[in-house]
């Protein structure tokens, strides 16, 4: 009898603890996915020639918005490999626009992110390390034949699972965004997003240069 109230009680304070926790939403993952990393300029002719294929479907006759004075490498070398695709693919890219032509603006935003969001890894080699070490010790203790095959298989397994973490690359903690749009006669004709990685190094590519400030100059009579 006194095991039931013991059980019971457990239930009920079980019961009670489920039913507060329940009331706010748990946080969880998205399901894995995967995100391309830009980091090379064959990479942006990948993407201008995926683009170009699209917008071949859309018009046969369009005209490129020139990127701005103060533009990044990247809206530089995207914009002429973009003329580039299109006039490769059969599609007419006139220098001015005229109210016949479609018109292709593209815009980038550049994310960075504070947090940490990969998977907490140790250092290359550290695994294989403290596994030998660890060795060492139970060698000095035992020097039998199972000694030995312990020493195997633990080495074994370390340098598998360090092999292991090499094989998933650290999460850059920069992201760009490329919208690329096709308008014509005040209506959106033709708008994909595309989402990649980019290395930290490599952000400023992405961003607008500053204006250079004017200079002041005084002449004295």
């Amino acid at each position: 009898m006194k095991k039931s109230r013991i059980y019971l009680l457990s239930a009920l304070l079980l019961l009670a603890f489920t039913a507060a926790c329940s009331q706010v939403p748990q946080a969880t993952s998205h399901p894995y996915s995967v995100q391309r990393t830009m980091q090379a300029m064959h990479h942006w002719d990948v993407l201008a020639d995926d683009v170009a294929a699209q917008v071949r479907v859309v018009a046969g006759r369009i005209f490129i918005a020139p990127p701005p004075k103060n533009s990044s490498p990247f809206q530089q070398g995207f914009h002429d490999l973009l003329i580039t695709r299109l006039v490769n693919q059969g599609v007419e890219v006139p220098t001015t626009p005229d109210p016949q032509t479609f018109t292709l603006e593209y815009k980038l935003q550049t994310i960075r992110h504070q947090a940490d969001r990969g998977i907490q890894r140790p250092p290359p080699g550290m695994l294989t390390t403290l596994a030998g070490g660890m060795l060492v010790l139970r060698n000095a203790l035992d020097h039998g034949q199972a000694s030995q095959a312990w020493k195997g298989a633990g080495l074994a397994g370390a340098v598998a699972v360090d092999l292991l973490w090499d094989a998933f690359p650290a999460i850059p903690d920069h992201e760009l965004l490329i919208t690329s749009t096709i308008t014509h006669d005040g209506r959106y004709i033709f708008r994909r997003s595309d989402l990649y990685y980019i290395n930290g190094a490599d952000a400023w590519h992405y961003r607008e240069k500053s204006p250079t400030p004017a200079r002041r100059m005084e002449i004295s009579g």
